[in-house]
């Protein structure tokens, strides 16, 4: 009777992922983060949803991504180098040298079975340990952006190493203070992302060969956002938030079509540019920051439409939907209407303060999961006509918990400082 519901399980389990919506780059396949997973629980049990289960993966704020019923983390940790000659027999070997190592971890969504993980040397010189680039999928590869500057392609199947590229030695440039943190965005042949300083802002790299085929006209700091590529009938262009500016470079050789101040405090530029239509936002935190709404015009320097110097975030992308915008504004989750960033709500319970520097959302229809910076996890209705919270957990007793949820199979990954853990969210 036991094997009979095991297998049951197992097959109801397979189910859900073959029919689960793939995400396979930094806020999902249409870069909304917005899920179109169903059959969702609409209310949480009181002590929170089932745990299934729970891996160390390695230090970081990068957020996990899923393919065809394997989840993929990326982190950082310090695991013994190759190991040093042998002792003769009976005599007590050689202390076994440790390194910090950028590790890949491929997981069975189902059951959290490990089905490889394989690192590189990544030896850390910023502040802050830990990687920041969420990893992306395409076909059988799979690519991670190190903080270091290592751009790695790796073989989905089983983890083997294609080419490394680290785009900071290869464009003599010094890492940002707090590292390489732009998600790998990949665009027909190239991939771009960000660089360091000292050198150029982006750069693009053949996807095949690790080889750079372009280093961008723009020198400026680099930003810890995700470049945003848009095209119209007429054109191509990469929306790149540097450090201190917003620039318009073109997709072919990297030139720059247009540059404008967009200064922070610590040049911590790392929200990513959200694009509808015509219209791009754009937002910081810290002394100076603000919001910024701008009508793009191709190779025209864009026009300011709207600037809110009171709506603020360090690293939560709004979410779009309609015609509002969700985001933790510094810790308060707010609905904001899109045309002329006024307020439609501010969400007034407490026990949803997200913190001022994380605070990720992600969305399923009418659901919106909110992630605070300490750990704790929450299940809202959101709409424009207001918030309410249907569940919530405390996964982690730990601070700066920064990275995305993950939905995936009528489940949740959520990523701590060091731990992946798989919450059972689907109704039953």
């Amino acid at each position: 009777m036991r094997r009979t519901t095991i297998l049951a399980a197992a097959i109801l389990a397979a189910a859900m992922f073959a029919q689960a919506e793939d995400w396979p780059k930094w806020r999902g396949p249409r870069g909304d983060g917005i899920s179109m997973e169903k059959n969702l629980a609409t209310q949480w049990p009181k002590e929170g949803p089932k745990r299934l289960w729970s891996l160390p993966i390695g230090t970081g704020y990068t957020s996990p991504v899923a393919v065809e019923g394997i989840v993929y983390a990326f982190g950082q940790m310090n695991r013994p180098a190759a190991a040093a000659a042998s002792a003769p027999q009976g005599q007590p070997g050689a202390p076994m040298r440790k390194t910090l190592q950028g590790v890949l971890t491929a997981i069975r969504a189902a059951s959290g079975e490990i089905v490889w993980q394989k690192s590189y040397p990544a030896p850390m010189n910023v502040d802050h340990p830990g990687m920041r680039a969420t990893p992306t999928i395409e076909g059988d590869r799979i690519y991670t952006f190190g903080v270091g500057g290592d751009l790695v392609a790796w073989n989905r199947s089983d983890g083997a190493i294609i080419w490394r590229c680290n785009v900071l030695q290869e464009t003599h440039s010094q890492p940002i203070r707090w590292g390489c943190a732009s998600s790998a965005v990949i665009d027909g042949q190239r991939i771009y992302v960000q660089c360091g300083t000292g050198g150029p802002t982006a750069v693009a790299v053949d996807k095949d060969t690790g080889k750079i085929l372009w280093k961008s006209q723009a020198q400026s700091d680099a930003g810890y956002s995700t470049i945003e590529p848009v095209a119209s009938e007429k054109e191509k262009m990469l929306l790149v938030l540097g450090g201190d500016h917003f620039i318009g470079m073109d997709t072919d050789g990297g030139k720059t079509l247009w540059s404008i101040p967009f200064e922070t405090e610590y040049k911590i530029n790392a929200c990513t540019p959200l694009v509808h239509e015509d219209r791009v936002l754009l937002i910081n935190e810290y002394k100076q920051g603000k919001t910024l709404m701008l009508q793009l015009r191709g190779r025209q320097e864009p026009q300011k439409v709207w600037e809110d110097t009171e709506l603020r975030s360090r690293t939560g992308t709004p979410i779009l939907e309609g015609d509002n915008f969700y985001i933790n504004n510094r810790g308060t989750i707010e609905c904001r209407r899109w045309a002329d960033g006024n307020a439609v709500w501010r969400c007034q319970d407490k026990a949803l303060d997200l913190g001022p520097v994380g605070g990720p959302l992600v969305r399923a229809g009418e659901l919106m999961i909110a992630y605070s910076e300490h750990g704790r996890v929450s299940l809202t209705k959101m709409t424009p006509a207001g918030c309410e919270l249907r569940g919530q957990v405390t996964l982690f007793d730990e601070g700066e918990t920064w990275a995305t949820p993950l939905i995936y199979g009528g489940r949740l990954y959520v990523r701590g400082n060091n731990d992946l853990v798989c919450l059972d969210i689907a109704a039953k």
